[in-house]
């Protein structure tokens, strides 16, 4: 069952500090990117029959997190447990700047679902904001395992690699990542962090 539509990924950092207008992160000069997702992580799901969830959405979407996450805590009362509640919680909390809140909700969906890349990758990307490099890895090293063939783990990856001073580690993953990348879309991102680490 796909839970989630995904836009281009372009993770490549963890999120220190997130602009809710820019989607902006800073982590130091050398890794100041963006990260391109969905803004509409919503997941699929019969929007009549949950609405709760639908409202949640709208207003996580309109930058009234704390109101999101009460209507998705409702949905919760009233629905039981669902990925896309807890996906959407999850998302709500980081963007609210409650990393550990936001860790805890993807972990309760890698416990309906082990093997969910959305709630990996999320959860990931939460653990590195905390500066858990080694946590993050580890969810990193799952989604590889799982999706071997998504060059934008191994991008990801790699910064949690450089981050950890591992350059050996995160050239090898900018070179997986652009023999994958088939179709040239992350030939920017990896192009730059290669002349910045790997040369």
């Amino acid at each position: 069952m796909k839970y989630l539509k995904l836009n281009k990924l372009l993770l490549l950092i963890f999120i220190i500090n997130i602009s809710c207008n820019k989607n902006k992160t800073e982590i130091s000069e050398k890794f100041k990117t963006s990260y391109k997702t969905n803004d509409k992580i919503v997941g699929e799901f019969d929007r009549n029959k949950y609405s709760l969830i639908d409202e949640g959405i709208t207003l996580r979407e309109s930058g009234e997190f704390k109101k999101a996450i009460e209507k998705f805590n409702l949905a919760e009362i009233e629905y039981g447990e669902m990925i896309q509640i807890y996906i959407n919680r999850g998302v709500a909390y980081n963007q609210n700047d409650e990393t550990e809140k936001s860790i805890n909700e993807f972990t309760k969906c890698l416990k309906i679902d082990r093997n969910n890349f959305t709630a990996l990758l999320n959860r990931s990307l939460a653990l590195a904001k905390k500066k858990d490099f080694e946590n993050s890895i580890k969810d990193f090293d799952l989604l590889i395992e799982l999706y071997k063939n998504k060059p934008e783990i191994y991008i990801n990856r790699s910064v949690m690699y450089f981050l950890k001073k591992e350059i050996k580690l995160g050239c090898d993953d900018l070179r997986m990542a652009k023999k994958l990348d088939k179709n040239y879309n992350y030939e920017e991102e990896i192009s730059k962090l290669s002349i910045e680490n790997c040369h």
